[in-house]
């Protein structure tokens, strides 16, 4: 937290009301199976997105990065792309996600940092836009039902707002999903945001991506080692976009209404109406699903 609190003292002038941070996640087991109702293993790590903000009165928001020499500047009503700072775009998505859901928020200034390795497959980007609704919940309490904004949350006799229940934090993931989906454009699955709203220490995460059910199973005594292969990882690059696809028209033509639902014979028997990247991205899955299951 220290570097996002001194990051903002420098750029702004004066300390932050709030802090927040949110986690990177890992995948354990059951990759790109999100997208296709499937199983997935995953924990959150021990590295995070930092936020430090604060209000202000002109309806005005200004963004400083610790990864990123730009500052962002824009009004709370104009949420457009600004191709000179990309990285910003995971914020307004999350606060254009929330307009669209009727939650109130004004003006505010942020610094961000963080420790999670960009490019490294760790979910950067999602730990961003979970910090993002969880730092605007901070300054501007509201609550989330599943069709938009409820009433919002009290703080207690500290100030401090109440932790979120299980069934609010899916809905703060779909939120933080659609901002990708929607604003910057990758058509990517919940496992991210869910496994940095759910994740918790020395636990591993079973999550049922039909059922959007979570399950935490102690990990105690174990540890997770995380090399570095110097292969980048950046799913705005539109690969990950063209893999949803494939996934989805091999579940068409195998007649299934995802990947989740079919199985490897099933799979193997009807090859031919299927093409080879199809099947390719298809078998992954379906062999994915079935490792998490042994796993």
């Amino acid at each position: 937290m220290t570097d996002a609190k001194d990051l903002f003292k420098r750029h702004f002038g004066y300390t932050p009301v709030h802090l927040v941070r949110a986690p990177g996640r890992l995948e354990l087991l059951g990759n790109h199976t999100d997208y296709n109702e499937g199983l997935v293993m995953s924990l959150a790590v021990d590295k995070y997105i930092h936020v430090a903000s604060a209000p202000r009165l002109d309806g005005k928001i200004e963004l400083v990065s610790a990864a990123f020499p730009e500052r962002e500047l824009f009004w709370m009503s104009d949420l457009k792309k600004n191709p000179a700072a990309p990285w910003a775009d995971y914020v307004k998505g999350v606060l254009d996600q929330l307009r669209k859901r009727g939650v109130n928020f004004s003006g505010f200034n942020a610094a961000i940092s963080g420790d999670i390795p960009m490019g490294a497959g760790m979910s950067s980007s999602a730990a961003l836009e979970v910090a993002t609704a969880l730092s605007v919940r901070r300054l501007f309490p509201f609550s989330l039902g599943e069709t938009g904004a409820t009433v919002p949350p009290k703080r207690d006799a500290r100030g401090e707002l109440p932790p979120l229940e299980a069934t609010e934090r899916l809905y703060f993931a779909k939120l933080c999903q659609a901002a990708e989906n929607e604003f910057v454009g990758v058509q990517s699955g919940l496992l991210d945001q869910i496994s940095s709203l759910f994740g918790k220490a020395w636990h591993v995460m079973s999550i049922d991506f039909r059922f959007l059910t979570v399950e935490r199973q102690p990990l105690i005594g174990e540890a997770i080692i995380v090399c570095n292969s110097g292969v980048k990882h950046a799913l705005v690059g539109g690969e990950y976009n063209e893999l949803r696809q494939n996934c989805e028209s091999a579940a068409r033509k195998l007649g299934a209404k995802s990947l989740r639902s079919v199985e490897l014979r099933l799979l193997e028997a009807n090859k031919s109406k299927l093409t080879p990247r199809e099947y390719q991205c298809a078998h992954h899955v379906v062999a994915e699903i079935a490792l998490v299951v042994a796993g």
